[in-house]
């Protein structure tokens, strides 16, 4: 399960709350033919033998947002085999509710949120054999920016924050390991997906055009984030002050 560190009252009655996150591990390929290097595929830093028309999926504990809470994706990865820029839309990393327990040829079933390094975040349905793919997925989110380039490392994120019964808001990026800023979404608000906001696995896709021979990710761990209501701080900053004053 999630670990959570323990929420501090702040004298003006601010509630802060944080968690660390969970490492992503048990890494399988759900489409394509790569394996993965030295037992890397149990950690949270796996890396394949083969970057060619991959799709990967690792493990987390289970977790449902509740209203106010984000789920943050973050990871890094460096793609070696080949020479120039990265085909943006070769490169996409998501959030999903899997079906069961991943296993090596179980793509199937699959319904959550995926980025692409080209443009674009959408939410997938699970109706297809490839968790990303395009004609099983609905695009919520846009926006422009650099290709990335084999033989250096980036770092990738992706954020869902839950907003109501219904909505939630998405956000992500992809940055170089200087922090400069390839791609980037601002927070943009949608209908729910899935709608159960219940995620339990991470994907990680290597398009076919990629044409390399080794793709390494580093600490892809998922973080969930607790974020009070407005009305649990209210009820907090109301105690602060009832303390302050029978002291």
């Amino acid at each position: 399960m999630f670990r959570h560190v323990s929420l501090a009252l702040m004298a003006g009655g601010a509630l802060l709350g944080a968690a660390p996150g969970a490492a992503v591990i048990n890494w399988v390929t759900t489409n394509g033919d790569a394996g993965f290097s030295g037992g890397s595929e149990a950690t949270n830093s796996p890396v394949t033998t083969d970057a060619d028309a991959e799709t990967i999926v690792g493990s987390f504990p289970e977790a449902t947002l509740g209203v106010g809470q984000s789920l943050v994706l973050s990871g890094s990865f460096n793609i070696t085999g080949n020479s120039g820029t990265i085909p943006g839309n070769q490169i996409r990393w998501g959030f999903f509710d899997a079906p069961g327990t991943p296993t090596t040829g179980a793509g199937s079933g699959y319904v959550g949120l995926w980025a692409s390094a080209s443009s674009t975040i959408s939410s997938a349905d699970g109706s297809t054999a490839n968790p990303f793919s395009g004609s099983a997925s609905s695009v919520i989110a846009t926006s422009s920016g650099s290709l990335p380039a084999y033989g250096s490392t980036y770092n990738f994120t992706l954020t869902v924050n839950r907003l109501d019964a219904t909505q939630m808001a998405v956000s992500g990026a992809l940055t170089d390991s200087g922090g400069g800023t390839l791609i980037e979404w601002a927070e943009t608000n949608g209908a729910a997906s899935p709608a159960s906001f219940t995620y339990d696995a991470v994907g990680i896709l290597i398009g076919g055009t990629t044409d390399a021979t080794v793709a390494t990710f580093s600490n892809v761990e998922a973080t969930l984030i607790p974020e009070p209501s407005i009305g649990l701080l209210g009820a907090f900053g109301a105690l602060s002050l009832l303390f302050r004053r029978r002291r």
